[in-house]
């Protein structure tokens, strides 16, 4: 299964334990981030060097570091749903390299 089509489980994925805004805002972090680069790979291939790329792309455009960890926090969501319907094996973004919100 393709990141695209995988997003559209993600998008239609009902959870009752974060609010709709942080779903819309994930799901457009999803859409925005991921998928331009990485929509037509497997899910199961994507690697945390994949995420890092990510990271250093929104790192390139100068944005904060809470941009970083809201993307952190919406590809996590999506590769850990991956991970519970057996889609992919393991989460690229626990992988990846750490990332921290501003305090």
């Amino acid at each position: 299964m393709t990141n695209i089509e995988f997003s559209e489980i993600f998008n239609n994925h009902n959870t009752s334990t974060v609010s709709q805004r942080t779903t819309s805002a994930r799901q457009g972090i999803i859409k925005n981030r991921l998928l331009p680069r990485y929509g037509s790979k497997e899910i199961r291939d994507t690697s945390y060097i994949d995420i890092n790329s990510i990271y250093d792309e929104i790192e390139e455009e100068g944005l904060s570091q809470n941009t970083l960890f809201g993307c952190y926090a919406a590809l996590s969501c999506y590769f850990s749903l991956a991970v519970e319907l057996n889609e992919a094996e393991e989460n690229p973004v626990s992988l990846a390299r750490p990332v921290r919100p501003e305090l």
